[in-house]
């Protein structure tokens, strides 16, 4: 490993970093965010993926650990401290019980890598929800000789738009505008679903372009430089509610993305301000539940649009196109609404003795001349599935089911192990007095398990993810 220059031999992850945190009192702040990037997570994962920084944008503050100034570690006898110590994190602003907003202070640097000076009261900053902040990846981070700042044992990496815990410490008033510094990141069990759609991280985010890139602006003047540049002013994010005309096209055969536009004739765009959005193929199969079937994947989403029940969470990054121009500058991934998709199925017909039952939709694929007339079929007889169990009809080829890569999307892909799932059917139902036969494009489950109902604390109630009686898992 080089050290820098500027570092007083020997430097360990723990010195740089701080304390880690005190039984379950961390010591910095918890700051949950979403990142846009993947993040490595050993030293040999950084080198194969080139990746150079974190990036992530606040979802919520978990927790303000209590970080005073200031602080002597080893006190010479009869000397006390210089003054009362004072705070270095304090909400800024809270709703609803919920802190919104966290006013973070430096410090006066001291002679000691431990030590703290006096809090600097002029040296301050303010980080919002919504707000994106960066780090970047040193060497020392993925020192092993005492700790790394990532789980013990974890390997590979985070993909993005996972949600993350970044234990944040602040530095002293010479930091050269990296006043945070990162102690710990853990990956979290909830996705974005979990966000969907009454958290406060949610409707932090839920702006249009050009109100998101104002936020931007607005917050920037409430950073000192003590942090300034970790603060992004140019790649921010927000959640949008997507055009029902939108739907999902090829960018070119050797990329491995597809694109969410408008047609050309129709003079709307997916989102407002935004003209096209792109989609890696991984994250696309990740957010819809369709593992290894990209058309299953793409399906989901072009009803899901159709139906109004589509938002996406989208990152922009002026250096997303920078090495193929044929991509975008905004990226995105899909999340469906699942109740308002299938708001059509009526719970008080799910009590029924008949094993299926066909819901009319008011909506239809426009792009697609087979699917001008389009229902949902819904299965009344619940399916039990165990993890690794192949699938209980024979549309795919497979041996073994896996768990869903979004657990907190209540649908999942006959390729998905689910726990107690009713199958959904969606297309044309044909007409018997046309002589047309049923031509259904979606396959999937609808898990009615209680572990695919976990709230944005990885906290949820089973059966609060549908309103079907059939479906619903009734609470103990």
């Amino acid at each position: 490993m080089t050290a820098r220059s500027d570092w007083n031999a020997p430097r360990t992850a723990q010195q740089h970093v701080g304390y880690l945190q005190d039984g379950n009192n961390p010591t910095g702040l918890i700051v949950r965010m979403v990142t846009h990037s993947l993040i490595p997570t050993t030293a040999a994962d950084q080198a194969d993926h080139k990746a150079k920084r974190v990036v992530g944008t606040i979802l919520s503050f978990p927790k303000l650990g209590f970080v005073s100034a200031p602080y002597v570690k080893k006190a010479k006898a009869g000397k006390e401290q210089p003054a009362p110590p004072k705070r270095l994190l304090e909400p800024a602003t809270v709703e609803a019980g919920e802190v919104t907003s966290v006013q973070v202070y430096t410090y006066a640097k001291a002679s000691s890598n431990y030590d703290k000076g006096p809090r600097d009261d002029e040296a301050f900053s303010t980080l919002h929800l919504g707000q994106t902040l960066t780090f970047y990846l040193n060497e020392f981070m993925y020192d092993t000789k005492e700790r790394t700042v990532f789980p013990e044992g974890m390997t590979g990496v985070i993909p993005p738009y996972s949600v993350v815990e970044v234990q944040l410490n602040p530095s002293h008033n010479q930091s050269a505008g990296y006043g945070l510094k990162v102690a710990r990141i853990t990956p979290q069990g909830p996705t974005l679903y979990s966000y969907m759609p009454s958290s406060a991280g949610f409707r932090a985010l839920q702006r249009t372009q050009e109100q998101a890139a104002a936020f931007v602006r607005t917050c920037a003047a409430e950073h000192s430089a003590t942090i300034l540049k970790q603060v992004e002013q140019a790649r921010y994010a927000f959640v949008a509610q997507v055009s029902r005309s939108a739907r999902v096209v090829d960018i070119r055969e050797d990329l491995q993305f597809v694109r969410l536009e408008c047609p050309s004739d129709s003079g709307a765009t997916p989102v407002p301000g935004v003209y096209s959005l792109d989609i890696a193929h991984a994250d696309l199969q990740r957010f819809t539940n369709f593992p290894d079937d990209l058309t299953g994947a793409r399906t989901l989403v072009d009803c899901a649009a159709a139906a109004g029940a589509l938002r996406v969470f989208a990152t922009f990054d002026d250096y997303y196109n920078h090495k193929e121009p044929a991509l975008g500058q905004f990226r995105c991934v899909p999340l469906v609404d699942t109740e308002a998709f299938l708001s059509p199925v009526d719970a008080k017909e799910m009590e029924t003795s008949e094993a299926s039952l066909l819901f009319a939709v008011d909506w239809s694929l426009s792009h697609d001349a087979m699917l001008q007339s389009m229902a949902v079929r819904v299965s009344t007889v619940p399916v039990a599935q165990e993890e690794g169990e192949a699938p209980h009809h024979d549309v795919f080829d497979v041996k073994a089911c896996v768990p869903p890569p979004s657990p907190d999307l209540a649908l999942v892909s006959p390729l998905c192990a689910f726990d107690r799932g009713y199958r959904v059917l969606v297309g044309n139902p044909g007409s018997a007095e046309q002589g047309e036969d049923p031509f259904y494009v979606l396959d999937c489950y609808f898990n009615a398990a209680p572990k695919a109902c976990v709230g944005a604390a990885g906290q949820g109630k089973p059966g609060k993810t549908t309103g079907y009686k059939r479906v619903r898992f009734e609470e103990d």
